[in-house]
């Protein structure tokens, strides 16, 4: 049996130990030895006239003790920032364990000129390694210096537009730049090269939506690899376009035969008929409208239509490209939207043919749309068909003008047989009937991309 002395003895010395395991164990920690992590957006391997760096700083284990971030150039240091991070207090590290800064770097009021230059980043944290200094990450990039904004020469004749329509621009730029296209308003066209020889010419499509009028600013952009930008006008004339009004009578037959179609989530089961139909008529169209919209992401650098599309034929118009339609219910007023599109009507499940020559991008069912077939003619131009009856080809197919995609019916929103034809220009819903007049896609295409030839580009 212990004695009280040896009892106490064994007991210092098992607080002793904990003691120097708490400490080897503090130590230990406090003396990691992992990196703090550091990085920036945008990865560029240049920098233009403005640009703003998001710099990311972190580390999870003793939290951030200092960034450093400089320029260099000749071996003399500019410094964009130099900050210190507080501690939590003696061997506790910092407080601060994340952070994204946004650091702004232009050149010409720093005193930099054009050329090669050193961008350093240095970060340390609290680690007790390094003799209290912590553990050092260092980013380094060398970088151009480019402050020259991109020249743009527009290659084309005065232009016409329609409202809700198309125009092309053709137009070269002086560098290298891989953002181009047309400003509309707030809306941005992509352009594209490699239809001509010379990489730096570009062709331009753009859309005037159909609420844009004489008034809208229409501008040509470019974007250097720097983000260096610039933007020029050119000759342009705008058609003022007035559109059709309309009225629909909503009728009981109609509700009970469409909405029950229509799966409008927990809760659908409560709404009246006329509830229903507001409901898909306005978010159901505004959800397909966006799935839509998505597509133009996916189209490719290449034209792939010739001459006039195709016009559904043997078919009566029945609503035209963006009437205003008002809905009635018993006589009131439930709803108004924009029919962004041409019906067609003809034999009941008629043969529908492509337009023209393009890529299959939607084939499915597509919420008021029905059975929707989507083309992708390149350079940002699709055609769609909907409320079909059934469909006859799959996503990937490259089609022909005239192929047949399926057969008109009454799916999705569609109180009759026929077919719903509409055309987009990247997000912009336009007039399909520019599309399928020979003059206007003489004049107003292939007539400008014959006189840039002309010119041996």
């Amino acid at each position: 049996m212990f004695d009280k002395l040896q009892l106490r003895s064994l007991s210092m010395i098992m607080v002793a130990i904990a003691i120097l395991g708490a400490l080897v164990w503090y130590v230990v920690v406090r003396v990691e030895g992992t990196d703090p992590e550091i990085a920036y957006t945008p990865v560029s391997d240049s920098l233009g006239e403005s640009q703003t760096l998001q710099v990311s700083v972190s580390d999870n284990g003793s939290g951030l003790r200092s960034l450093r971030v400089v320029l260099e150039k000749n071996k003399k240091e500019i410094s964009l920032v130099d900050k210190a991070y507080p501690s939590a207090g003696f061997g506790r590290g910092g407080e601060v364990k994340s952070e994204t800064i946004p650091v702004l770097v232009e050149p010409k009021k720093l005193g930099l000129s054009d050329g090669k230059i050193v961008l350093r980043m240095t970060l340390r944290d609290y680690s007790f390694r390094r003799w209290f200094h912590g553990n050092k990450k260092v980013l380094e990039q060398t970088l151009d210096i480019d402050t020259k904004i991109p020249e743009i020469e527009v290659l084309t004749p005065r232009n016409y537009v329609n409202q809700g329509g198309v125009g092309l621009v053709i137009f070269k730029v002086s560098e290298l730049c891989p953002k181009t296209g047309v400003k509309v308003g707030e809306e941005f066209y992509p352009s594209y090269s490699g239809y001509f020889k010379d990489p730096n010419i570009f062709l331009g499509f753009f859309a005037l939506a159909y609420n844009q009028g004489p008034e809208t600013t229409i501008m040509v952009q470019a974007t250097d690899q720097a983000g260096n930008a610039s933007k020029a006008g050119f000759s342009l004339g705008i058609r003022r376009k007035i559109f059709k009004q309309d009225t629909i009578g909503i009728s009981d037959d109609f509700l009970n035969r469409k909405m029950p179609e229509f799966d409008l989530g927990p809760g659908s089961e409560n709404l009246s008929p006329v509830e229903k139909f507001i409901k898909v008529n306005r978010d159901v169209r505004s959800s397909s409208y966006g799935r839509v919209k998505a597509l133009a992401d996916k189209t490719e650098h290449v034209m792939h239509w010739e001459n006039i599309f195709l016009r559904f034929p043997n078919s009566s118009p029945m609503a035209g490209f963006a009437e205003t339609r008002d809905y009635l219910y018993n006589s009131e007023k439930i709803d108004q939207q924009t029919h962004m599109g041409i019906d067609l009507a003809s034999t009941m499940h008629a043969p529908i043919p492509a337009g023209n020559r393009g890529r299959v991008v939607l084939a499915e069912m597509e919420g008021i749309y029905g059975k929707t077939v989507i083309l992708d003619h390149g350079f940002g131009l699709m055609s769609m068909y909907s409320h079909m009856s059934r469909i006859e080809v799959s996503v990937g197919d490259l089609v022909e003008k005239g192929h047949i995609l399926g057969a008109t019916g009454t799916t999705g929103m569609a109180g009759g047989d026929h077919l719903h034809y509409a055309m987009m220009l990247h997000t912009t819903y336009v007039n399909p009937s520019e599309w399928w007049d020979p003059h206007w896609i003489k004049d107003n295409v292939m007539l400008k991309i014959q006189s840039v030839k002309a010119m041996g580009e």
